[in-house]
């Protein structure tokens, strides 16, 4: 805080400082630095050492601190940027500073040379041979954003698709669905084609049931202990 006194040339310029708390907080130290505590507003008042009876006053606001995101980075998993047509790629954002207050992201594509959807989980499912761009747009009003161009490559046979360890069967399914894996399983998610997450199980059972759900084509995530995902596309009739 800074006092203005006046005239220019008065004896003695000293002047005490105190802060009287209206509907917030603060407190001023030997250095005249004031420090915020709850949010609402308070006086600062300086007081002539010379003449208790001459003092100024300033209404000051005391507001949340806000740490807003500044960088966004995307990639796919393991630093993938190619995803065959016949197959699915998890994209991933790392968000900084790690303590800003709202660290949520919002997943959208756009439409290159062809296209491709994007869950709410960053899961890319190609729908036409060609180059999209992935983009994770920050939450917390400060439109920071990141983006990765990704290729979409012809559909590949099934020998050429990296390994799987786990099996979903069967397919198709009435509501009963075995998963078996060589990992361990830590989470299983079904989310619709658009994304939307409908089943999630935090504790792995090779058996999920499914016959709640509507008639229809879903995704299977496996996130196994190891942080690693399989996807695999099952259809519920």
């Amino acid at each position: 805080m800074v006092a203005s006194i006046l005239p220019f040339n008065a004896t003695n310029q000293n002047v005490n400082w105190s802060v009287a708390n209206g509907t917030g907080s603060a407190t001023i130290n030997t250095q005249v630095v004031l420090t915020g505590g709850n949010i609402g507003t308070d006086t600062v008042t300086a007081t002539s050492v010379q003449n208790p009876l001459i003092s100024g006053s300033k209404v000051l606001n005391v507001t949340e601190y806000i740490i807003y995101i500044y960088s966004i980075e995307v990639n796919g998993e393991n630093n993938q940027s190619t995803v065959a047509l016949n197959n699915y790629l998890q994209m991933n954002a790392t968000v900084l500073p790690t303590n800003a207050n709202n660290l949520d992201y919002d997943w959208t594509v756009l439409n290159g040379s062809r296209s491709a959807t994007i869950s709410e989980t960053g899961l890319l499912s190609p729908t036409s041979v060609g180059t999209v761009t992935v983009k994770a747009v920050a939450q917390d009003g400060s439109n920071v954003s990141g983006e990765k161009e990704v290729t979409i490559t012809e559909a590949v046979g099934i020998e050429e698709i990296h390994s799987l360890v786990s099996n979903v069967y069967p397919n198709p399914t009435n509501g009963i669905i075995q998963i078996e894996s060589t990992k361990e399983i830590k989470i299983i998610s079904i989310l619709s084609l658009r994304g939307k997450l409908v089943v999630k199980r935090e504790s792995f059972s090779n058996r999920v049931d499914i016959s709640n759900l509507k008639n229809g084509i879903y995704i299977i995530e496996l996130l196994n202990t190891d942080s690693s995902k399989e996807h695999h596309q099952i259809i519920k009739n």
